[in-house]
């Protein structure tokens, strides 16, 4: 997450990202993780790290969104937050909405005014609906780990699923969990 407006322990800076992405491998996407104040500020971030992707987490109406998609020329990925008794329409409109400028859709959990890093997960039913539906791909997250992963994809049968806390002990990227999430994912046929 590059220079977000919120406390996590997963904020790193443009020229923290830079470097991270031109240090993967070739087979690896960066992507850039943004919640940006502005399209300009967007833009400038995207300029200096160069990502492969990049993934909105704010309220970026359809017009915004193109607008980014336009002076980046990059797939964007869209996050939509499913709060606890969210009606299904009324998360089936959002996906409508968006779905004709972006290229994923990336359902994660709302808690409160945050989507994303809450480690809780949400109702995967309705993420069903959602993937049945959309006319682009859509990626599940929320409250994913090495123990629930296997069961999410073969409920909810997603594109594909991105995960944070899920994998972390105390606020850190933990190889083995790491390791045990890739291999949940590979036995469910994901």
């Amino acid at each position: 997450m590059i220079e977000v407006p919120v406390e996590t322990p997963r904020k790193i800076s443009r020229w923290t990202a830079s470097g991270l992405v031109r240090s993967l491998p070739g087979d690896v996407l960066g992507v850039a993780v943004l919640m940006p104040a502005s399209i300009d500020e967007a833009v400038e971030i995207i300029d200096l790290v160069e990502p492969d992707m990049v993934q909105i987490h704010s309220d970026m109406d359809p017009n915004r969104l193109y607008e980014l998609k336009e002076r980046c020329d990059l797939p964007l990925i869209k996050v939509l937050g499913i709060r606890r008794g969210v009606d299904r329409e009324t998360i089936l409109s959002e996906v409508d909405h968006v779905s004709g400028v972006v290229d994923f859709i990336l359902l994660d959990t709302k808690l409160n005014q945050r989507s994303g890093g809450t480690g809780e997960v949400h109702d995967w039913s309705v993420s069903r609906e959602v993937v049945r539906s959309s006319p682009v791909p859509v990626i599940l997250a929320g409250g994913l780990n090495p123990l629930n992963v296997g069961d999410a994809i073969k409920f909810v049968r997603p594109y594909g699923v991105d995960t944070a806390s899920g994998v972390e002990t105390g606020g850190r990227k933990d190889p083995d969990k790491v390791r045990r999430f890739v291999e949940a994912v590979r036995r469910s046929g994901g």
